[in-house]
């Protein structure tokens, strides 16, 4: 029979480890919108430049 401590104790280790593996998919989650972040903006920087260019072009034929 386990005793009150020991109950505690095993509750909290299983407390501890849920905080590990949730924070463990916290980190990869924000990870991975880094990287979702990161193609946006370089996807819009490129519609920008882009853009810039026609305008420069579209300036240059009017």
């Amino acid at each position: 029979m386990k005793t009150d401590i020991q109950i505690k104790e095993d509750n909290l280790k299983r407390i501890g480890d849920e905080i590990k593996e949730k924070s463990a998919e916290l980190i990869t989650s924000i990870h991975h919108q880094d990287e979702e972040k990161e193609r946006r903006d370089e996807a819009n920087s490129k519609i920008l430049r882009k853009a810039e260019m026609q305008e420069r072009e579209a300036g240059r034929k009017g």
